[in-house]
Protein backbone atom coordinates (compact mmCIF):
# COMPACT_ATOMS: atom_id res chain seq x y z
CA UNK A 1 0.00 0.00 0.00
CA UNK A 2 3.22 2.16 -0.07
CA UNK A 3 3.06 3.09 3.53
CA UNK A 4 6.02 3.76 5.10
CA UNK A 5 6.98 1.90 7.73
CA UNK A 6 7.44 5.13 10.18
CA UNK A 7 3.99 5.95 9.45
CA UNK A 8 2.76 2.25 10.38
CA UNK A 9 5.26 2.18 13.63
CA UNK A 10 3.28 5.85 14.51
CA UNK A 11 0.06 5.08 14.12
CA UNK A 12 0.42 1.93 15.98
CA UNK A 13 2.12 3.67 19.27
CA UNK A 14 -0.64 6.01 19.12
CA UNK A 15 -3.40 2.95 19.52
CA UNK A 16 -4.38 2.68 23.25
CA UNK A 17 -6.83 0.32 22.81
CA UNK A 18 -9.19 -1.85 20.64
CA UNK A 19 -12.68 -1.86 21.73
CA UNK A 20 -13.59 -5.60 23.01
CA UNK A 21 -10.01 -6.70 22.65
CA UNK A 22 -8.48 -7.39 26.05
CA UNK A 23 -10.23 -4.22 27.07
CA UNK A 24 -9.47 -3.11 30.79
CA UNK A 25 -12.76 -2.01 32.95
CA UNK A 26 -11.08 0.45 35.48
CA UNK A 27 -12.89 -0.14 38.81
CA UNK A 28 -11.65 0.23 42.73
CA UNK A 29 -11.90 -3.47 43.48
CA UNK A 30 -8.54 -4.28 43.07
CA UNK A 31 -9.24 -6.98 40.71
CA UNK A 32 -8.35 -7.10 37.07
CA UNK A 33 -11.16 -6.89 34.78
CA UNK A 34 -11.09 -7.56 31.15
CA UNK A 35 -13.75 -7.94 27.97
CA UNK A 36 -12.99 -9.75 25.09
CA UNK A 37 -13.98 -11.10 22.22
CA UNK A 38 -12.76 -14.45 22.70
CA UNK A 39 -15.46 -16.92 21.67
CA UNK A 40 -13.83 -20.16 20.16
CA UNK A 41 -11.30 -22.53 21.48
CA UNK A 42 -7.97 -21.03 20.24
CA UNK A 43 -8.98 -17.38 21.27
CA UNK A 44 -10.06 -18.80 24.50
CA UNK A 45 -6.77 -20.83 25.19
CA UNK A 46 -4.70 -17.69 24.49
CA UNK A 47 -6.48 -15.93 26.75
CA UNK A 48 -6.27 -17.97 29.55
CA UNK A 49 -2.46 -18.24 28.85
CA UNK A 50 -1.81 -14.40 28.66
CA UNK A 51 -4.29 -14.28 32.26
CA UNK A 52 -1.86 -16.84 33.80
CA UNK A 53 1.23 -14.50 33.38
CA UNK A 54 -0.37 -11.57 34.94
CA UNK A 55 -1.30 -13.00 38.10
CA UNK A 56 1.07 -14.75 41.20
CA UNK A 57 0.07 -18.12 42.57
CA UNK A 58 -2.28 -17.84 44.55
CA UNK A 59 -4.82 -15.41 42.47
CA UNK A 60 -7.09 -16.79 40.76
CA UNK A 61 -8.68 -16.78 37.02
CA UNK A 62 -12.69 -15.95 36.90
CA UNK A 63 -13.52 -16.67 33.47
CA UNK A 64 -17.81 -15.92 31.66
CA UNK A 65 -18.24 -17.48 28.89
CA UNK A 66 -20.68 -18.67 26.41
CA UNK A 67 -21.35 -19.73 22.85
CA UNK A 68 -23.40 -18.78 20.10
CA UNK A 69 -26.08 -21.08 18.54
CA UNK A 70 -27.97 -21.14 15.50
CA UNK A 71 -25.90 -23.45 13.61
CA UNK A 72 -22.81 -21.98 14.89
CA UNK A 73 -20.23 -25.10 15.46
CA UNK A 74 -21.15 -26.82 17.99
CA UNK A 75 -18.12 -28.87 19.00
CA UNK A 76 -16.34 -25.30 20.32
CA UNK A 77 -18.60 -25.29 23.11
CA UNK A 78 -16.89 -28.67 24.51
CA UNK A 79 -13.11 -27.49 23.84
CA UNK A 80 -14.28 -24.12 25.65
CA UNK A 81 -15.05 -25.96 28.41
CA UNK A 82 -12.46 -28.32 28.42
CA UNK A 83 -10.29 -25.74 28.58
CA UNK A 84 -11.96 -23.09 30.93
CA UNK A 85 -11.34 -25.90 33.52
CA UNK A 86 -8.29 -26.75 32.46
CA UNK A 87 -6.74 -23.09 32.50
CA UNK A 88 -9.16 -20.95 35.10
CA UNK A 89 -10.53 -21.25 38.22
CA UNK A 90 -14.13 -20.42 38.12
CA UNK A 91 -16.25 -20.57 35.00
CA UNK A 92 -19.73 -18.63 34.37
CA UNK A 93 -21.01 -19.97 31.71
CA UNK A 94 -23.62 -17.30 30.48
CA UNK A 95 -25.91 -16.00 27.14
CA UNK A 96 -23.66 -14.89 24.10
CA UNK A 97 -25.77 -15.12 21.27
CA UNK A 98 -28.03 -18.29 21.39
CA UNK A 99 -30.39 -17.13 18.31
CA UNK A 100 -33.09 -20.08 18.14
CA UNK A 101 -31.35 -22.50 19.81
CA UNK A 102 -32.24 -23.73 23.67
CA UNK A 103 -29.86 -21.43 25.87
CA UNK A 104 -29.63 -23.75 28.40
CA UNK A 105 -28.69 -26.69 26.15
CA UNK A 106 -26.00 -24.54 24.89
CA UNK A 107 -24.48 -24.10 28.33
CA UNK A 108 -24.84 -27.47 29.49
CA UNK A 109 -22.89 -28.55 26.70
CA UNK A 110 -19.64 -26.39 27.90
CA UNK A 111 -20.95 -27.58 31.54
CA UNK A 112 -20.29 -30.99 30.50
CA UNK A 113 -16.87 -30.78 29.70
CA UNK A 114 -15.86 -28.15 32.06
CA UNK A 115 -17.14 -30.92 34.68
CA UNK A 116 -15.12 -34.10 32.47
CA UNK A 117 -12.29 -31.97 33.25
CA UNK A 118 -12.11 -31.55 37.24
CA UNK A 119 -14.79 -28.34 37.80
CA UNK A 120 -17.73 -28.87 40.34
CA UNK A 121 -21.12 -27.51 39.57
CA UNK A 122 -21.78 -25.04 42.38
CA UNK A 123 -18.41 -24.69 43.57
CA UNK A 124 -16.73 -23.38 40.97
CA UNK A 125 -18.55 -24.04 37.47
CA UNK A 126 -21.83 -21.95 37.60
CA UNK A 127 -25.07 -21.34 35.11
CA UNK A 128 -26.04 -17.87 35.02
CA UNK A 129 -27.79 -17.45 31.25
CA UNK A 130 -28.63 -14.13 32.05
CA UNK A 131 -25.69 -11.90 31.11
CA UNK A 132 -25.87 -9.50 33.34
CA UNK A 133 -26.00 -11.74 36.03
CA UNK A 134 -23.14 -13.78 35.15
CA UNK A 135 -21.07 -10.31 35.08
CA UNK A 136 -22.21 -9.75 38.56
CA UNK A 137 -21.50 -13.57 40.05
CA UNK A 138 -17.85 -13.26 37.74
CA UNK A 139 -17.58 -9.94 40.20
CA UNK A 140 -18.72 -10.98 43.57
CA UNK A 141 -16.34 -14.51 42.97
CA UNK A 142 -12.98 -12.21 42.58
CA UNK A 143 -11.20 -11.06 45.14
CA UNK A 144 -8.43 -8.19 45.34
CA UNK A 145 -5.58 -9.44 43.21
CA UNK A 146 -7.57 -11.70 40.57
CA UNK A 147 -8.79 -11.61 37.43
CA UNK A 148 -12.32 -11.45 35.80
CA UNK A 149 -12.65 -12.06 31.69
CA UNK A 150 -15.95 -11.33 30.14
CA UNK A 151 -15.54 -12.76 26.97
CA UNK A 152 -17.50 -13.85 23.77
CA UNK A 153 -18.92 -9.84 23.04
CA UNK A 154 -15.90 -8.12 23.16
CA UNK A 155 -17.03 -4.72 22.06
CA UNK A 156 -20.87 -5.94 21.14
CA UNK A 157 -24.08 -4.40 22.36
CA UNK A 158 -26.64 -6.55 21.66
CA UNK A 159 -27.74 -10.49 21.53
CA UNK A 160 -29.85 -11.95 19.64
CA UNK A 161 -32.05 -14.58 21.63
CA UNK A 162 -34.87 -16.23 19.72
CA UNK A 163 -35.09 -13.38 16.77
CA UNK A 164 -35.18 -10.82 19.50
CA UNK A 165 -32.30 -8.36 19.54
CA UNK A 166 -31.90 -7.69 23.29
CA UNK A 167 -29.62 -4.57 24.69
Amino acid sequence: MNIEEEKIASGVSELNYIPGRMEKIENNLGIKIFVDYAHDGRSIESLLRSSKKMIDGKNKIIILLGAEGGGRDPRKRFEMGRLSAKLSDYLIISNVDPYEEDPQKIADDIKLEATKNGMKEGKNVFIVLDRTEGIKKSIQLAQRGDIVLITGKGAEQSMDINGKVVK
